[in-house]
């Protein structure tokens, strides 16, 4: 079911739940709360504690209720984010890249509120699902970024 139809479906009965991976605030989201009565639902415990220690890809978070009108946080978890390469690709293309990012950290912050909390060290390598490209970890080092 696409992203688009889950809205109608949870209004109209026919699915109970959905499962959606996405970043807050969502337009989506928004809209599906609007539509009908709808609950974002915790997600939080001993289980999705269980979950980010075994596949440090997952983290745990919150959902903003204020970004959709609700009166408090909805414990939740997530995936974060990563842009990968393959270790043959051009050092001096991974090296700019990386130092361009970094460099970019306050303007992305104020693009949008899922980035108000990024800083350079908010991935550390070891939560990685690949190493590190020698030339990113080269330069994250010279920006004292995570390496």
């Amino acid at each position: 079911m696409s992203t688009d139809e889950i809205g109608g479906a949870l209004c109209s009965g026919s699915i109970d739940a959905a499962l959606l991976v996405l970043g807050h605030p969502s337009p989506r989201i928004r809209a599906m709360l609007e539509g009908c009565a709808l609950n974002l639902l915790a997600v939080d415990g001993p289980s999705v504690d269980g979950l980010a220690a075994a596949r440090p890809y997952f983290t745990k978070g919150r959902i903003s209720g204020g970004q959709y009108g609700l009166s408090a946080d909805v414990p939740s978890f997530g995936v974060t984010a990563i842009l990968m390469t393959t270790a043959s690709m051009d050092s001096r293309v991974v090296a700019e890249f990386a130092k361009s990012l970094t460099g970019q950290i306050d303007a992305l912050k104020k693009r949008h509120p899922l980035l108000e909390s990024l800083t350079s060290q908010a991935i550390p390598p070891e939560k990685l699902p690949a190493p590190l490209h020698p030339a990113a970890a080269q330069a994250n080092g010279e920006l004292g970024a995570a390496k």
